[in-house]
C-alpha cells in the first residue's frame, strides 16, 4: 500500500513535520528498491526507502512499518543502525563525498500503545546527559606531529609509543630509537620487555629503516641492559626474516606449485633486502638461499 504514488504523496504531505516538509520537494519523492532489514526480522518489520530532494540536495525518507504486537524498546538503536547503513549505501553507489540527510518515520499498529522513548539518548540510562555531550560532537584528535618530543618525554610508557608512532616513517627512526634508551632501561627494570618487544616489532614491520640488520645492531648496542634478552630479541628478528620468506613461498605455491612458489617468494624477499642495503651473506642466512644465488640477484638488480 505504501508503494502507491498517491498514498506516498498524501502520507508525506500530511505527516511530515512542517519544519521538515518546508525543505522537501514532495513531488520529488521516489520509492527505492533497497531494504536494510535483516532477513530474520522481515516478518516483524517492513522498511521502505524513499529518495527525496532536501533543498535541491539528495536525501532520504525512511519508513519502518512495525508488524509486532508489542513495541520494541531498542527501536531507536535499530533505527540508528539502519540510517548508518543507508548512508553507507549512498556513498558507495553515488560516490558522493557528502552524507545524505535521512528523516526516519515509524508506522506502529501494535495491540497496545507505543510506550518507549523514540530518543536514542534515553537508552543510555543515567549516562544520558554525558551521551548528549559526546555522541554527536566532533571526535577528539591527537595529532602527534604537532606535539614536541620533549612533551612526550614527560611520560615513560605512552611517551615511547607516541614518539615511535610520530617518527615511524622517518628515515632517522633508529636515531630516535637510540634516544629512547633511558626510557627503555626504565621499562625493562619494571618487567616491560614484552612492551619493548611490541615497540621493536612495530618498527620492524612499518619503519622506514635502511636495513633490518641496522635494527638488530641498534638492539645489540646498548638499547637494553640484559645481554641475554638483547640476543633473544635480535634472534627473534633474524628468525622472522626467515619465516616471512617461507610464508610467502607457501602462498605462491598454491598457484605455481609449492616448491617453485616458495623459491619465487624467497628470491623476492632477498631482492628486497638487497635493495635495503643488507649484506649478501646476511641475506643468504635469512632466506636460506645460496650466496651465489643472492649474488646473481644483486647483479640482476
Amino acid at each position: 500500500m505504501m508503494t502507491n504514488p498517491k498514498v506516498i504523496k498524501e502520507f508525506f504531505n500530511n505527516y511530515l513535520p512542517a519544519e521538515i516538509k518546508s525543505h522537501v520537494e514532495v513531488d520529488s519523492i521516489v520509492l527505492q528498491k533497497e531494504s536494510f532489514i535483516d532477513d530474520k526480522l522481515r516478518m516483524q518489520i517492513t522498511d521502505l526507502l524513499y529518495k527525496a530532494q532536501f533543498d535541491k540536495k539528495d536525501g532520504y525518507l525512511y519508513l519502518l512499518v512495525e508488524h509486532q504486537s508489542v513495541p520494541d524498546k531498542m527501536m531507536a538503536f535499530r533505527m540508528l543502525k539502519y540510517k548508518i547503513a543507508i548512508m553507507d549505501h549512498h556513498i558507495k553507489t553515488t560516490k558522493d563525498k557528502n552524507l545524505p540527510l535521512i528523516y526516519p518515520l515509524i508506522l506502529y499498529s501494535g495491540k497496545r500503545p507505543y510506550n518507549y522513548s523514540t530518543d536514542i539518548f534515553d537508552l543510555f540510562g543515567n549516562l544520558c546527559p554525558l551521551a548528549k555531550d559526546v555522541f554527536y560532537k566532533p571526535y577528539q584528535l591527537l595529532d602527534l606531529s604537532t606535539i614536541s618530543d620533549d612533551e612526550f618525554k614527560k611520560y615513560i610508557w605512552f611517551g615511547v609509543a607516541a614518539r615511535v608512532m610520530k617518527h615511524i616513517y622517518s628515515k632517522e627512526i633508529l636515531s630516535h630509537l637510540r634516544e629512547m634508551k633511558p626510557e627503555f632501561n626504565i621499562i625493562e627494570k619494571y618487567e616491560g620487555l614484552d612492551y619493548i618487544h611490541h615497540v621493536l616489532s612495530y618498527i620492524f614491520e612499518a619503519g622506514e629503516i635502511p636495513g633490518q640488520d641496522e635494527l638488530m645492531e641498534a638492539i645489540q648496542t646498548g638499547l637494553l641492559i640484559n645481554e641475554e634478552k638483547v640476543m633473544t630479541l635480535a634472534e627473534h628478528y633474524r628468525s622472522k626474516g626467515k619465516a616471512e620468506g617461507k610464508a610467502e613461498g607457501k602462498a605462491e605455491g598454491k598457484a605455481e606449485g609449492k616448491v617453485e612458489g616458495e623459491m619465487v617468494a624467497l628470491r623476492r624477499t632477498a631482492l628486497k633486502m638487497l635493495k635495503q642495503g643488507i649484506a649478501v651473506a646476511q641475506v643468504a642466512e635469512l632466506t636460506e638461499l645460496s650466496v651465489s644465488e643472492v649474488q646473481r640477484l644483486l647483479q640482476q638488480s
